[in-house]
């Protein structure tokens, strides 16, 4: 049996199953109370164990009712709330074919790796409201471009060989099926590169 001094009371056990703490006056007492050790713990590691659960579900418990995010508590705010807009804005990468011209998605991950797209249109979002965004255009397309040749030549993907790359602002009204998706209803040109 394990004590804690607290003054002329003892904090003695804690009953695992109802998480009620037992108190007991004396010494005496200490050693006439049977406390169950059925999982094979000391009532100092049950304690300490309990407290900590306590703890971690309280501090998940003020993150939900403050409604902040703290990490690694969480109130997961991705999807508490409910989407009212009928349309989807996005930011797009798309390449220029040195053969005819056409813009073709360089959506694959496999194209600008070490980039996918949820980190190219977040990036996209950063520089475009930056202060100085025609600078930071002007050193990240030429970086995408390379990557995307570097990785072709190298025999990384299976695109066809590009003249120039477009980073476009998207709108697509929602459409249960895709039908739109290459041809968005509104888009907006953020910054190009066209190489001879």
């Amino acid at each position: 049996m394990l004590g804690f001094g607290f003054g002329r009371e003892r904090l003695v056990a804690v009953r695992y199953s109802a998480l009620v703490l037992v108190a007991v006056g004396s010494p005496e007492e200490v050693t006439s109370l049977e406390v169950s050790n059925r999982f094979g713990m000391t009532v100092a590691r049950r304690v300490t164990v309990t407290a900590l659960l306590l703890l971690l579900i309280g501090a998940h418990l003020v993150d939900l009712v403050v409604d902040s995010e703290q990490w690694p508590f969480s109130n997961y705010p991705m999807y508490s709330w409910k989407e009212t807009q009928h349309f989807i804005e996005s930011q797009r990468l798309l390449g220029v074919r040195a053969d005819n011209g056409q813009e073709i998605s360089l959506q694959p991950r496999e194209f600008t790796e070490p980039f996918d797209q949820s980190r190219l249109a977040e990036a996209f979002k950063q520089i475009d409201r930056a202060p100085d965004a025609a600078e930071r255009w002007s050193k990240a397309m030429p970086n995408l471009f390379d990557i995307y040749e570097r990785r072709r030549r190298a025999g990384q993907h299976s695109g066809p060989a590009l003249r120039g790359m477009r980073a476009y602002f998207t709108r697509h009204e929602l459409d249960p099926e895709a039908r739109n998706l290459e041809h968005p209803e509104h888009r907006k040109l953020l910054a190009e590169i066209m190489r001879p």
